[in-house]
């Protein structure tokens, strides 16, 4: 995960946040990318979207060493 390109989250490994401000922005995400709020025929999309979003996510929290749940 160390070479895991950051798209969706607005922070990156150097930037400075606090777990509050990870866990906003991981809120915010998942509200605007969840298969379930778009279209059945998007829903593959959504999905690999998600996963993407989840995989940053572990990666910036493990990176500040952030013990934070979604």
């Amino acid at each position: 995960q160390r070479n895991l390109q950051i798209r969706y989250f607005k922070y990156t490994p150097n930037s400075n946040f606090t777990a509050a401000d990870l866990k906003k922005n991981f809120h915010q995400l998942a509200l605007k990318y969840h298969p379930d709020k778009h279209p059945q025929n998007q829903a593959p999309k959504f999905n690999e979207i998600m996963k993407q979003i989840n995989s940053e996510f572990d990666a910036l929290k493990y990176a500040k060493g952030y013990g934070i749940k979604r």
